[in-house]
């Protein structure tokens, strides 16, 4: 029996919710091969790390161990431990707790951009806090279909709460349970604050829910603090414990978190986010921060776009990094003018800064490692001005935040290897040899490295105590400590012999500050309203760059500061507090203990024994795997078990079903701890199909035996390594079932047929912005052969290639589709069916020969940013148009049957489509419904079509 819509939200609600418990930035994938494992159970939590990290492992399980009873104490629950895999190869910095299966993943490489307290530490609140979040759902009811569904149930209630929920909340308990926390830091609530000050009023809920092609929207990080932190400050943090219960019992109930705020208090999500974004409004004017002079030498801005990363090329000319809605990231000039000129795209930068000297630009880019997606690099690049050539210096290394010596001659960059040990490093700026690898002392690590001078860097350090501005002298090795700051974060140091310009957050708000070294006097440069960021001096001229921000995004603003050094500054003697005061808690004593660290005891951990993880089970059959929701699904009275191991090598799922009065199973495993991915599949118990010749019978009685076996040989290679995402899969699929086929010679029914199905997929194509429908330049090629070889009396082989460019079209974020295929089979007995799609307009039919071209061009019309609040949120309308045309030939037999005669038909059409992308219910992820209008020309009539997609991917 058939129960589509049951099958929908069924799925949507469990299978899908392990996406909104994201810390950070969501990337998960195959861990080394080669990788060998252990494990470690300390008193909350069962950790999984490369054996080579037993010593940072066994710090890892200090730090969480000692923030598990503050952090879970506030929402009265105690979790039972939890797994937590760590993955060091990855140069990017991340965490996150995913439900079915249970399970934290940790990507323990810092950040350099982290506030003033260890990443290790962070890591500990934030994420035990999102563990503490949802296994308090797995109570009443969600307890109660556990028995059922397994971990799956406890997946279903953590997909009703909201994403600002979880994230605001991790970032409330950073901030109530330490001394830093992002609560703290001024620039996370800074691009709220414009907003909801300059537009006079804040976004709807909806838009900051699903955000906007056309605004820039904070994030649901930025937002959710706020509003968690609001509640908490009003009604008690027991507000959210009681919501929490509220929707882990009645999980059933339509909007379910919703309705346990509104229980207690009376307030909904959307009110609550009013009048949290309302208590950010101040009366301050423009002239209360007008401070010093300076003016804005980025150009004007009707739209959303970042200038920042400034660097002096001349004394008039200036390169910084741009991006944008709009705009993918690059690197430009802006001249005294105003004027902008794009010199270089580059790829995915690991840390946003960029370094200038004697006409060469650096930069550090994430590359991802070929075959592993747990992997990846950070390498650092170098950009001639003049040439306008890119080089990469370095391979598969860890370096991060480059900056050139003013001679140009030397680079100096952080090194952040596996095991999370921080080095300074120089290198030749032509070759990319080391010259030197310095290590720092035990658990600090640097930011953001600066010269000063030929012989001199500076650069912050963090460490248990905080944030420090120290120097190295590369001539004798030595290093000396500056200022220290304890928790107030400090930043992106400059400057030279005699001033060090540096970020900071005194006074509740970034500014830059200048130190004078030979008087070890602070002076305040800025006094932004909103913040002002990565200061450069200009030594020659006595004039400061910087990036500020407002409400249309970063500008970079330039002034004198020679008249400045009049009036010292005197730093506050408390640190930056966050402005829901009470909040702060007694932080959570992170402190070394290596008697505790030595105590735990560690094993190896086999992978062979860990191959399969069952998690989750139903009382039912579907297919998971190739689940549609735009399609019609079947789910039959059976059972189903979903399988995936801990360190993410194996999925697997085994099912059985009792269908239309017969035993069936189907059962799928996946394994991709190999450099090829190897996929199996099985099916059995389905009527076998019969393939009858012409002019013959069937076969009256077939047994309930149909087998299908699968098996797919792939190598899926990430080829990335610039600003184009690049990949390479060649595969093969073979595949065998015993249905009844129709023989000639002799005339009879044999079973079982095997076909071989090769592919080979490359793909290129621009990184894209929020706006771009397509990509602006790209291009994929796909070669595909399918073939009976065992059969070949009876089947032949079909071949198929595809060509497809991207372009950009004649506005921006407009882009043009150009795809060629051609496909070719040779028939025996049967035909195959078209492995390529007819012109649209026309139906599938017989084909031998089929030559195709398709066009498209798509263009974006409006964004409306406006709906039904709490029904449908329309995001954006986009159009396109297209003509496609196709050459199709085939053989049939002439009046007298005697022969075979070629037919050609050619095939015209074009058309147009009007989509709209939006929410509804507020479900996280898009839909996407239109019309298209097809029209062939050769008859003269039109045909419309409905088109409705949705958008699972974002998870």
């Amino acid at each position: 029996m058939k129960y589509t819509i049951l099958i929908y939200f069924f799925t949507i609600l469990v299978f899908i919710p392990a996406g909104f418990l994201q810390a950070q930035f969501f990337s998960t994938g195959d861990p080394p091969g080669k990788a060998r494992w252990k494990t470690l159970q300390s008193d909350h939590f069962q950790f999984i790390f490369p054996r080579e990290m037993e010593l940072q492992a066994r710090e890892f399980a200090v730090s969480f161990d000692q923030a598990y009873t503050p952090v879970t104490s506030q929402l009265s629950h105690h979790p039972k431990p939890i797994p937590v895999v760590i993955f060091p190869w990855l140069s990017v910095s991340n965490g996150l707790v995913s439900w079915a299966p249970r399970r934290m993943e940790i990507y323990s490489s810092s950040p350099q951009s982290i506030d003033p307290q260890l990443w290790i530490h962070q890591l500990a609140i934030h994420e035990t806090r999102h563990v503490a979040q949802i296994s308090k759902l797995n109570q009443g009811i969600t307890r109660f279909f556990s028995i059922f569904t397994g971990e799956m149930a406890t997946g279903l209630a953590a997909g009703m709460i909201p994403t600002w929920f979880y994230e605001g909340d991790a970032v409330y308990a950073e901030t109530a349970f330490s001394t830093a926390g992002r609560g703290r830091n001024p620039s996370f609530e800074m691009k709220i604050r414009a907003q909801v000050n300059e537009d006079q009023k804040p976004f709807s809920y909806d838009k900051s829910l699903f955000g906007s092609y056309r605004d820039f929207v904070p994030n649901h990080y930025e937002y959710g603090y706020q509003m968690v932190a609001f509640a908490s400050e009003k009604f008690g943090h027991d507000f959210w414990v009681n919501t929490l219960d509220y929707a882990g019992r009645f999980p059933l109930v339509p909007i379910a978190f919703r309705e346990g705020m509104k229980r207690q208090q009376g307030i909904t999500p959307s009110k609550l986010y009013r009048l949290s974004m309302e208590n950010l409004v101040t009366s301050d004017s423009d002239e209360e921060f007008a401070g010093l002079s300076h003016n804005i030498f980025s150009p004007q801005k009707k739209d959303y776009i970042n200038y920042y990363s400034p660097q002096f090329i001349s004394d008039s000319l200036l390169a910084a990094l741009k991006d944008g809605p709009g705009h993918i990231k690059q690197i430009v000039t802006i001249n005294e003018k105003g004027e902008v000129r794009k010199l270089h795209v580059p790829g995915f930068l690991s840390a946003n800064k960029i370094s200038v000297n004697t006409g060469k630009i650096t930069w550090s880019e994430t590359i991802p490692d070929a075959r592993w997606g747990n992997q990846s690099y950070s390498v650092i690049k170098v950009f001639y001005i003049a040439t306008g050539k890119e080089i990469q210096l370095t391979r598969r290394t860890r370096y991060y935040a480059p900056s050139l010596s003013p001679g140009g001659n030397f680079i100096a960059a952080i090194e952040n290897d596996i095991l999370n040990n921080c080095y300074l490093v120089l290198l030749d700026a032509w070759n990319g040899n080391v010259i030197n690898r310095i290590q720092t002392i035990q658990g600090a690590f640097l930011q953001y490295p600066e010269w000063t001078s030929e012989n001199e860097l500076v650069m912050t350090m963090l460490d248990d105590m905080g944030k420090h501005l120290v120097s190295y002298n590369k001539t004798t090795g030595e290093w000396s400590r500056i200022l220290s700051s304890e928790y107030n974060n400090l930043s992106t140091p400059s400057g030279n012999s005699e001033i060090i310009l540096f970020n900071s957050t005194w006074g509740n708000q970034d500014n830059i500050y200048a130190f004078e070294r030979k008087t070890n006097k602070l002076f305040q440069l800025t006094n932004s309203k909103y913040g002002a960021f990565e200061g450069v001096l200009n030594g020659a001229t006595g004039e400061i760059a910087y990036s500020s921000y407002s409400n249309k995004g970063f500008q970079l603003e330039k002034k004198s500061v020679k008249y400045h050094f009049t009036t010292p500054f005197e730093p506050p003697q408390t640190p930056a507090m966050p402005a829901f005061m009470g909040m702060v808690n007694k932080p959570v004593a992170f402190r070394p203990n290596l008697e505790k660290a030595r105590d735990y005891k560690t094993k190896n951990y086999s992978k062979l024994g860990h191959l399969f993880h069952f998690h989750s089970w139903a009382p039912f059959y579907f297919d998971f795997e190739n689940f549609d929701p735009t399609g019609e699904q079947e789910i039959y009275p059976g059972l189903t078990l979903l399988s995936q191991n801990l360190i993410n090598t194996s999925v697997s799922q085994l099912s059985y079903a009792w269908k239309n009065g017969r035993h069936f199973t189907s059962n799928t495993f996946t394994y991709r701890g190999f450099l090829p991915l190897i996929e199996l599949g099985m099916n059995y118990g389905d009527e076998p199909l019969v393939y009858m010749g012409r002019d013959t019978t069937g076969i009256e009685n077939t047994d309930n035996d149909l087998l299908n076996l699968r098996t797919r040989v792939s190598i899926p290679l990430q080829l990335t390594g610039n600003r184009y995402i690049r990949g390479l899969i060649p595969a093969l699929q073979i595949n065998y079932n015993n249905s009844y086929y129709h023989y000639t010679i002799p005339d009879e029914y044999r079973r079982g047929r095997t076909t071989l199905d090769w592919q080979l997929n490359y793909y290129s194509y621009l990184k894209m912005s929020a706006r771009d429908i397509s990509p602006r330049w790209g291009s994929q090629f796909r070669l595909r052969l399918y073939t009976s070889p065992f059969e070949s009396e009876n089947f032949g082989s079909i071949f198929n290639a595809t060509v497809i460019g991207y372009f950009p079209g004649f506005l921006r974020n407009h882009g043009i589709r150009i795809r060629g295929d051609y496909q070719k089979q040779e028939p025996v007995k049967y035909l195959y069916r078209s492995l390529i799609e007819f012109p649209r307009g026309f139906e599938e039919s017989r084909t031998e020969i089929l030559h195709s071209l398709k066009s498209d061009y798509f263009f974006p019309l409006f964004y409306p940013d406006t709906g039904i609040p709490g029904i449908i949120y329309l995001k954006r309308i986009r159009g396109s148009v297209y003509y496609d045309v196709a050459l199709n030939q085939y053989r049939i037999l002439n009046e007298n049957r005697t022969a075979f005669v070629w037919r050609k038909a050619y095939l015209i059409s074009t058309g147009a489509e009007i989509l709209a992308d939006y929410h509804i219910l507020r479900l996280l992820f898009p839909f996407t419904t239109g019309v298209r209008v097809n029209y062939l020309p050769q008859y003269g009539t039109f045909g419309p079509e409905l088109v409705f997609q949705i958008n699972l991917g974002i998870f």
